[in-house]
């Protein structure tokens, strides 16, 4: 009660020196608990902008099969938030008198509201990109693969695998199977880029990855074309959502984890 009343007594004063400028509030919210924190304790309480997420899997999803000629915008134009980026609104004769309740609660902010760059999360933004550009080169080898029935794409939204080598399997067999595990780690090391990045700008974290993964599962589902296989969710409220869906009530039989085939909407 005390952090809390003391979180509340900065917000006030931060509101006043700043003419009314929003500042974040993730620090106070975090830390009702207790001043000190693990930063995984405090990564669990991050609510993600699911919708956010799912609307840029929609449309990365869309470009990378060609549907979309242009990258999403928000990929396209927009560098990868940082915490507590409203701190950043702060004007700047205001900042030092706030930078003491900063540094208190998140030191790390406190280095953003002072002005202090990212450069991790601006190569981020860049990697994202590239892993975008490297899905949509691949994607013909990819979708192939899986119109053979060699690929599917798992509950997590990574593409696996689904032929398996025999005891007495040829070379070339062997081969073949070896070529594909290869193309999925690509592909896949491409889509793990791609949703921590979507993590990022939806005001999460790599903790929030679970729920990234699948948001694009979903999307990935939706545009898989007919008699590719795919796997339904694990997650309980995951697989409740698919079988709401018009996709999953066309599979009324179909259990948490089942390989099912896309069928025709």
């Amino acid at each position: 009660m005390k952090n809390w009343t003391k979180c509340l007594g900065f917000v006030s004063t931060a509101a006043a020196l700043a003419g009314g400028t929003l500042l974040n509030l993730q620090a106070c919210t975090f830390r009702t608990e207790s001043k000190i924190e693990t930063t995984s304790k405090i990564d669990a309480h991050i609510v993600l902008d699911i919708r956010q997420v799912k609307d840029e899997a929609g449309q990365v999803e869309g470009y990378v099969r060609g549907q979309n000629a242009n990258p999403p915008p928000a990929i396209k134009n927009e560098a990868a938030k940082e915490p507590m980026a409203l701190a950043r609104d702060v004007p700047p004769q205001y900042r030092v008198a706030v930078h003491s309740w900063f540094d208190t609660l998140d030191p790390v902010s406190a280095a953003y509201a002072q002005g202090t760059p990212a450069p991790a999360k601006a190569a981020a933004s860049d990697a994202e990109k590239k892993a975008i550009e490297a899905r949509k080169a691949r994607f013909e080898k990819i979708e192939q693969a899986m119109k053979d029935a060699a690929l599917g794409e798992n509950e997590r939204g990574y593409a696996e695998v689904l032929l398996k080598a025999a005891a007495n399997a040829k070379d070339d067999e062997k081969t073949r199977i070896k070529a594909l595990q290869t193309l999925a780690n690509e592909e896949n090391a491409d889509r793990k880029t791609i949703y921590l990045a979507a993590a990022q700008r939806a005001g999460g974290n790599a903790g929030n990855l679970p729920e990234v993964e699948q948001a694009y599962a979903e999307k990935i589902r939706e545009k898989l074309k007919a008699g590719v296989m795919f796997q339904a969710p694990k997650d309980k409220k995951a697989f409740e959502d698919f079988q709401k869906s018009a996709l999953g009530k066309l599979y009324s039989t179909a259990k948490a984890g089942d390989w099912l085939k896309k069928k025709d909407a």
